[in-house]
């Protein structure tokens, strides 16, 4: 597929002389200009895509099957903030009297409860 675009500018004389003389030269009138043609580019072909769901969409799946609606990392996104907002040695209380040393060793089975404990930070 080949397209041809044409443009056409049209301006006064005192313009174009201005022009002329920033240019140095009379041959950049619009007569002398030749039409530009462009080639386009080829269009890529569709790329096929693998269907296997990635590693975090198979968490997100086993951890709702599990009967919680938190991830890992959705609860992270919460704590991280309310971390640096202050709330620091709140949030490791709350972890150490879980019995967990960090937020990332939290298991799938205290992710509600330790929702319900950061949101109301």
């Amino acid at each position: 597929m080949q397209i041809e675009l044409k443009v056409v500018l049209t301006a006064s004389p005192e313009l174009l002389a201005a022009l002329t003389a920033l240019a140095g030269s009379r041959t950049n009138t619009p007569e002398a200009v030749a039409p530009v043609k462009k080639k386009l580019a080829a269009v890529p072909q569709a790329a096929t895509v693998d269907a296997q769901p990635s590693p975090s969409i198979a968490s997100v799946e086993k951890v709702q099957e599990n009967g919680t609606t938190h991830t890992l990392e959705s609860l992270r996104a919460i704590a991280v903030p309310k971390s640096k907002a202050g709330k620091k040695d709140e949030i490791k209380a709350w972890l150490s009297t879980a019995g967990y040393a960090s937020l990332q060793d939290l298991q799938e089975k205290d992710f509600n409860e330790f929702y319900g404990f950061i949101v109301g930070l």
